[in-house]
């Protein structure tokens, strides 16, 4: 089980995994941590706070350091260093970032390539060690594309491409055997 803490209103399929601008995607960790989250978004007297329990269907994760704010090119080091297999398939987006940086552009850009060279290279998920004492201690996750995070209050897919993306749920919120029962596991279980 992890959590995404939000000082605005989920609505279904609402979350916007694509905009999350240097945060990279959406973060969820453990109940602590969305709390905290919660709390330092809501609005006045504490209006708008959520925090939204989630089940994450991740295969293939990379472990990073705590960024603090997500700098593609940070992000790149890492990724290169926890895994250097994933070096080749990181190249043009290294070099197309480089070139940015050089320019003085934003690097917006460079995340939305670097999430897309991921994807293509099978990973789905990013983890790290949360080491603000205040959000609390624990594991971390940032998911970036759709299909990737299931309510764990309805069962419903988070961040569906539309109507037709959402897996079919059983009366008992139980995600049916088609879409895959590896939506259900805990993060405790995915071995990383």
């Amino acid at each position: 089980m992890a959590f995404h803490g939000t000082g605005s209103a989920i609505e279904g399929d609402r979350l916007d995994t694509r905009g999350a601008g240097k945060n990279f995607g959406l973060h969820f960790g453990s109940s602590e941590q969305g709390s905290y989250f919660a709390r330092g978004r809501a609005g006045p007297g504490g209006t708008g706070s959520n925090v939204l329990p989630v089940v994450l269907d991740l295969n293939r994760v990379v472990t990073v350091r705590e960024q603090g704010m997500w700098y593609v090119g940070d992000l790149i080091r890492d990724i290169e260093a926890y895994d250097p297999s994933l070096a080749p398939a990181l190249a043009q987006v290294k070099k197309d970032y480089q070139r940015r940086l050089d320019n003085g552009d934003h690097d917006l850009p460079s995340i939305r390539q670097l999430q897309d060279a991921l994807t293509a290279a099978g990973v789905d998920g990013i983890r790290y060690q949360n080491v603000n004492p205040s959000e609390g201690p624990g594991w971390s996750y940032i998911v970036w594309e759709p299909g990737k995070v299931i309510s764990a209050t309805s069962g419903e897919m988070l961040f569906a491409l539309g109507p037709d993306a959402r897996p079919a749920v059983s009366s008992d919120a139980s995600v049916d055997s088609a879409t895959g029962q590896s939506m259900r596991r805990d993060l405790d279980s995915l071995g990383y």
